[in-house]
């Protein structure tokens, strides 16, 4: 699945600055709704993820694809390999 990266508009989470290498990761998964931090403000990078936090992930990443825009973009991008 690929997805396009939207443009961070604000610093959701304070632990995350945005000098910090975290930093597209973490906006793109809150972006995309994948993610939700561990409180309204904060996202703890340095706390070892759960199963059961990479398994919300994934179901969250995974209803992506019943989005149409993103099947669009995906078709987009496809074709632009057939395209070569």
């Amino acid at each position: 699945m690929i997805l396009p990266v939207p443009e961070p508009t604000q610093n959701t989470f304070t632990d995350v600055p945005t000098t910090s290498p975290f930093y597209p990761f973490v906006a793109f998964l809150y972006q995309w709704g994948i993610t939700i931090g561990t409180s309204p403000t904060t996202f703890s990078p340095a706390d070892p993820l759960t199963r059961e936090e990479a398994a919300v992930f994934l179901v969250r990443a995974m209803a992506l694809l019943s989005n149409p825009a993103v099947q669009a973009q995906a078709q987009q991008i496809a074709q632009l390999g057939t395209n070569l």
